[in-house]
């Protein structure tokens, strides 16, 4: 899996970066940015809380082209980090994501490949929250689509995912690496150019590589898309999930079933000068504990343009994580994650931006009665390359 996602990643880097020689439908954004801060409990300890100083450098780059009916898009970005006391902690991150679109004029096509190498310390404070190790991962993910019109207003599709997770140097922690295996098919009413209805049905399968286990599910969810007005956009969805895992105990079979409901819901609202997104939903997601965990989640971003030049930004997100089952790990993980951020960012010139941020963390696990806190400053930098090449549309470093 791994050697075709670099293949598919880098073929595709080539083609850009070769294309991007003509002008026409060709874009390319790269940027950088340098960002220093302190942190007082940098691996979100509750006893023991270290703190310190770390710097990060930051390389991004978006590479693309698009059409009528078809679009590339390449994101990639190399950071390393650079912490004064905690050596340990030196290690540089990649991220390459690409995504291709072809659309017809009654079928449209797509793929999403990803490949994600990070560690324990950022990615695993979502879903399993031991982050203590500070061990490396590498994601990989591989999701195509198809989509069909059968008539003015009906359209259905069908679409898979395959995703693989490995830590190196797990040996001793309580990660192991899995597999998670997608498929779904949906059908869609379109009531006008504002408002549809869509229906949906998914299967699933989860294996941990350390366990002699699987978990299979399956659901179904209906969901409503609205525009209310050009300002205004909302979406709600709601659907079922069970689940059934199964494990062998030296020969011995054991079962395992469960079931719950699911939901989605954002709203997304702009002023002359505000911009509110807020999202809340339930989830069930697989993990690196040997386990599917169920996630409710509620978050929001809002940004307000103080200024031509100054903007105000505050992100928030709430997590209560449960594990489904205990077949796997037999130790509870059940935790609450809460993290909030205010910032400020300063478009110093037209290619030239800094930003203040302060950020909020607490990890609570909730069986093991064990909390951490994390407080931490950070003032960054960025730099947008002008491009002999059109842009995105974003207008600003990614």
């Amino acid at each position: 899996m791994r050697r075709a996602t670099f293949s598919t990643l880098l073929t595709a880097g080539a083609l850009l970066a070769t294309g991007s020689a003509t002008a026409g439908g060709w874009y390319q954004e790269p940027s950088v940015r340098l960002r220093t801060g302190f942190d007082d409990n940098i691996r979100l300890r509750s006893s023991d809380p270290q703190e310190d100083f770390v710097t990060t450098l930051q390389g991004d780059g978006l590479f693309g082209y698009r059409t009528e009916t078809e679009s590339a898009a390449l994101k990639l970005k190399a950071e390393a980090n650079q912490y004064q006391q905690q050596d340990g902690l030196n290690k540089e991150n990649l991220f390459a994501d690409l995504n291709l679109d072809h659309n017809g004029e009654r079928n449209s096509f797509g793929l999403l490949t990803s490949l994600h190498r990070d560690t324990t310390l950022q990615s695993e404070l979502e879903t399993t929250g031991r982050v203590d190790d500070n061990l490396r991962v590498t994601r990989q993910l591989l999701q195509p689509s198809f989509e069909h019109s059968f008539a003015e207003r009906w359209v259905g599709s069908v679409g898979a995912s395959y995703s693989e997770v490995e830590y190196e140097d797990r040996v001793g922690s309580s990660l192991t690496d899995y597999r998670y295996v997608t498929a779904q098919t949906a059908l869609q009413y379109r009531v006008s150019e504002d408002r549809s209805f869509t229906g949906t049905l998914f299967a699933t399968r989860y294996t941990p590589t350390d366990f002699d286990f699987i978990s299979r599910g399956q659901g179904v969810s209906f969901g409503w898309q609205e525009r209310f007005s050009p300002s205004l956009t909302g979406s709600l969805s709601v659907g079922a999930r069970k689940d059934k895992s199964e494990r062998t105990f030296f020969g011995l079979q054991i079962e395992d079933e469960s079931s719950g409901a699911q939901f989605d819901a954002a709203l997304e609202k702009s002023w002359q000068r505000w911009r509110l997104n807020l999202n809340l939903g339930r989830s069930t997601d697989p993990s690196g504990d040997g386990s599917l965990i169920q996630r409710d989640r509620l978050g929001g971003t809002a940004s307000y343009d103080w200024s031509e030049r100054v903007r105000l930004i505050f992100n928030a997100n709430h997590l209560d994580i449960q594990q489904t089952n205990d077949l796997a790990s037999l130790s509870s993980n059940d935790r609450r994650y809460l993290t909030f951020a205010p910032g400020i960012e300063w478009r110093v010139e037209r290619n030239w931006t800094a930003r203040f941020d302060y950020r909020y963390r607490q990890n609570r696990f909730l069986d093991q009665g064990d909390e951490a806190e994390s407080n931490a400053l950070f003032v960054s930098i960025s730099y947008l390359w002008p491009s002999p090449l059109g842009s995105s549309g974003q207008g600003k470093p990614l």
